[in-house]
């Protein structure tokens, strides 16, 4: 897998987020409160609180990997280990977002190291190779 095929999964992955927020929301409040401006106040159910939070989580995700990946694109950065960087970038965050959803703490924090440690590494590798 390329870095650039892991931004387009991860991309994918919140597109879903937002589809299934208009969704659950639709399914909780009516279809009247979806297509309304969304100004009354109703309470969010625990899955679409969660939602909402590993929604928020998926977009600071791609703020901090998709200017690194555009950094690094191929015959322009030197990178080890590329393919295992983005396979862990997609792994890391489907794991990241089904537990979430699932209500597994301890699971869901495991899973966010995976996608960061691996934001980090690139990091690295994309910061020595434009100051050296």
């Amino acid at each position: 897998m390329t870095l650039v095929a892991s931004l387009l999964v991860n991309l994918i992955f919140l597109g879903a987020l937002l589809g299934l927020q208009v969704l659950f929301r639709t399914t909780n409040h009516g279809v009247g409160y979806a297509l309304s401006n969304l100004d009354k106040n109703n309470p969010k159910s625990i899955l679409e609180d969660r939602l909402l939070r590993v929604k928020n989580n998926q977009l600071e995700f791609l703020v901090l990997v998709a200017p690194l990946i555009l950094l690094a694109l191929p015959g322009q950065t030197a990178l080890n280990h590329a393919p295992e960087i983005a396979i862990a970038f997609v792994i890391g965050r489907a794991v990241y977002l089904l537990v979430t959803l699932a209500g597994i703490p301890f699971l869901r924090s495991a899973s966010w190291l995976v996608g960061f440690f691996a934001w980090a590494y690139l990091l690295i590798q994309v910061s020595m190779n434009a100051f050296s």
